[in-house]
């Protein structure tokens, strides 16, 4: 067999297997009692933390909120606009907390679960640190993973986050590496699927 045709049969293999990497990827959609949803909203349960990575907690909030709206019914990976809302200070933050820009989502199915892999493309949140200066956090334009949106056919689904945000600008006292800890419980709809 000839060079050229060893190279032949070998682009033909390539394309054939990048055909069925394409063809097996797999949908994501969102679904209560069997209807499939657009849009969820979750609230705050326990408390949410930005931590410096060596361990000095920089804000709690006990207060706070994510709606969302999805662009499509289902996609590879669902994406769309959201809204994160956090208490004032003293009635629900210890620090002052304000979305500046809330950016864009996008949830995508794990396979052989009743979950998704949550992501935040965009995003960021300006946070009032030891009372003094402002800094500024986000998630990267090309997407941070932010965790798992755990769905339930017969209670609240939960969306877990733990995950390193950066900084994106503030005084040079600004802890340069900080994670957001948080847990939300999805109150709308009551129950939540996350399907193929």
């Amino acid at each position: 067999m000839n060079y050229v045709r060893i190279l032949s049969v070998a682009a033909i293999g390539a394309i054939a297997l990048m055909a069925f990497a394409a063809s097996s990827a797999s949908a994501t959609t969102l679904k209560s009692g069997g209807v499939t949803i657009t849009e969820i909203e979750a609230s705050l349960t326990g408390s949410a933390k930005l931590t410096e990575t060596g361990g000095t907690v920089l804000d709690t909030c006990t207060v706070g909120g994510i709606s969302g709206k999805t662009n499509a019914d289902t996609a590879i990976e669902l994406k769309g606009v959201d809204v994160v809302s956090w208490g004032a200070k003293g009635a629900g933050c210890t620090q002052t907390t304000d979305t500046l820009n809330n950016g864009t989502f996008g949830i995508t199915w794990i396979a052989g679960t009743n979950s998704g892999t949550v992501k935040s493309y965009g995003a960021e949140v300006t946070v009032e640190v030891g009372g003094i200066f402002s800094c500024v956090y986000g998630t990267s334009a090309t997407g941070t993973t932010l965790g798992t949106l755990v769905g339930s056919e017969v209670g609240n689904a939960t969306l877990s986050i733990n995950v390193s945000v950066q900084f994106k600008s503030g005084p040079p006292f600004c802890p340069q590496s900080t994670v957001w800890m948080a847990e939300y419980k999805v109150t709308k709809p009551a129950t939540l699927t996350v399907v193929e």
